[in-house]
């Protein structure tokens, strides 16, 4: 009986590891997919000001 208890303590013990470093590993995917659009947004901002530029420009030479 007491055998079977610290068995199943182990069995815990185990899992309880085994989700943590799936949460971990889930933790460090999320924040590489948020620096990636962070990155992609900055580009956008930085997209978004060069066609307002070239409209400037565009305007200008009309």
């Amino acid at each position: 009986m007491l055998e079977q208890v610290v068995t199943s303590a182990s069995q815990v013990n185990h899992l309880i590891s085994e989700t943590a470093s799936a949460s971990q590993e889930q933790s460090l995917g999320i924040e590489q997919a948020n620096k990636t659009i962070n990155k992609m947004d900055k580009m956008n901002q930085e997209n978004t000001r060069l066609v307002q530029d070239t409209i400037k420009v565009s305007t200008l030479m009309n």
